[in-house]
């Protein structure tokens, strides 16, 4: 297959840093709830509810609808919670945080028709996950006054009458349902304003999407995760963009790797019209054919990884994508190796569309099986005396269409996993070092 690529920006860095995993996360709704965070903490008070498609047997199959709800104190009879569903075979998923007012022992009470769930304080208090007429459960649970514990709430209909009640009863209150007031729609018990399912990748007690909002941390890939969780801001190596027509592509790192164009063209179709980290025009991209490259000698190896960590970040556009895994569907960014030779000679090689290469080597980690040729693959070879000495971790993420994507790939030695990014989605996968090859290499994109 014949590749052609529009290269946005290419960068290297070495050294990850030690924070904790970090969160795949929506940037406006990183407990994926279905309501933006905006749309939550401006609510005064109720729970946040999910409606579901569902099957017999009360499976949440497809979210239809996500709003905040005052309460639970709900008849449907026979009809639907909202045009968006059907009148039977629907679930809904209540859940918030519950503030507790008065010290002692709580009486929780459900009523449905159908089947019933209740957590409070991280407890199943009630476990009714059947067909019923309105029935009423109850169970207790000691919880102490001024404290913020969580609330979740399931049911599901699966036909004729349809009807969801919770009550409580407490030292000083009567048996009632659970008041709007008592509850915050948002997950929170820590009282910080923000769902606890959010990401705090730096682990200093405020959200990440928190940080960003407030502005004390940045998010240049605009993949909601901040900047200072980056594994790239450990210590740049190399920072190739392409904004001018030359013989010469400038490095903006501290090491000055002037890449060497052939046959590269250059146009006005970019991922970003502004560069985040350092709020320049962004206004050129490289067009890289089937016989284009950009060679970055190296003769000092500051590029080398040789079994060290790093991280490999790019914006990429192509214009076809693998028809499925085989050697024709590769389509490399970027490589370290000696020109010519074998890939059980490669440093590491970052492929945007596998192709067939998770299963060429002798070992394959991450997504072992049903490759369709479009994964993100990380290479490494160990200069054995195979020719298929050399190891892959093949990631879930694919790119599957023409648009322009950010995608990274983060080799981590010390924890012996990979981190891939396609624009907003992260996922890690661990591996068993199969060894590595030192060489001195130019890097080729």
């Amino acid at each position: 297959m014949q590749h052609t690529t529009l290269l946005g920006a290419l960068a290297l860095s070495t050294a990850l840093s030690a924070t904790p995993a970090l969160v795949a996360q929506g940037c406006t709704d990183c407990d994926d709830n279905g309501l933006p965070e905006s749309v939550e903490r401006e609510a005064i008070s109720g729970l946040v509810a999910q409606y579901y498609r569902s099957q017999s047997g009360g499976q949440f199959t497809e979210r239809l609808l996500a709003r905040v709800d005052p309460n639970i104190a709900f008849n449907w009879q026979g009809g639907a919670p909202d045009p968006a569903l059907p009148v039977d075979n629907f679930a809904v998923r209540w859940t918030g945080t519950l503030l507790v007012p008065t010290t002692g022992t709580y009486t929780f009470s459900t009523t449905t028709d159908d089947g019933v769930r209740l957590w409070v304080d991280g407890a199943l208090l009630i476990n009714k996950w059947q067909p019923q007429s309105p029935t009423t459960w109850s169970a207790t649970i000691a919880l102490a006054a001024g404290t913020r514990v969580l609330v979740r709430m399931d049911y599901y209909e699966s036909g004729g009458g349809a009807e969801a009640k919770l009550e409580w009863q407490a030292p000083g209150i009567a048996r009632q349902v659970v008041p709007t007031e008592a509850f915050d729609p948002v997950s929170d018990v820590d009282g910080d304003g923000w769902p606890d399912a959010c990401g705090d990748c730096d682990g200093d007690g405020v959200a990440d999407p928190a940080e960003l909002a407030l502005g004390t941390d940045t998010d240049c890939n605009g993949n909601c995760i901040p900047d200072s969780c980056e594994i790239t801001q450990a210590a740049t190596l190399g920072y190739w963009r392409f904004e001018n027509d030359s013989t010469t592509i400038a490095d903006s790192g501290p090491n000055g790797l002037t890449g060497e164009p052939t046959a590269v063209g250059f146009v006005t179709d970019v991922a970003v019209p502004v560069v985040p980290a350092t709020v320049e025009d962004n206004t050129r991209a490289a067009r890289l054919g089937p016989s284009s490259r950009v060679l970055v000698p190296d003769a000092q190896g500051a590029l080398a990884s040789g079994g060290e960590s790093f991280t490999i970040e790019a914006w990429v556009r192509l214009d076809s994508l693998a028809a499925g895994a085989t050697a024709a569907d590769r389509h490399v960014v970027v490589q370290r190796k000696a020109i010519a030779s074998g890939d059980k000679f490669a440093d590491y090689i970052f492929f945007a569309q596998g192709g067939d290469m998770p299963t060429q080597g002798f070992a394959n980690y991450g997504r072992t099986s049903g490759f369709n040729g479009r994964e993100l693959v990380l290479l490494f070879g160990n200069g054995g005396t195979a020719s298929a000495s050399f190891w892959t971790v093949t990631s879930n993420l694919r790119i599957e269409d023409d648009a322009w994507h950010f995608i990274s790939a983060s080799f981590d030695a010390e924890r012996g996993e990979v981190r891939f990014v396609r624009d907003n989605t992260v996922e890690y996968h661990a591996f068993i070092d199969g060894g590595h090859v030192a060489t001195s290499a130019p890097l080729l994109v």
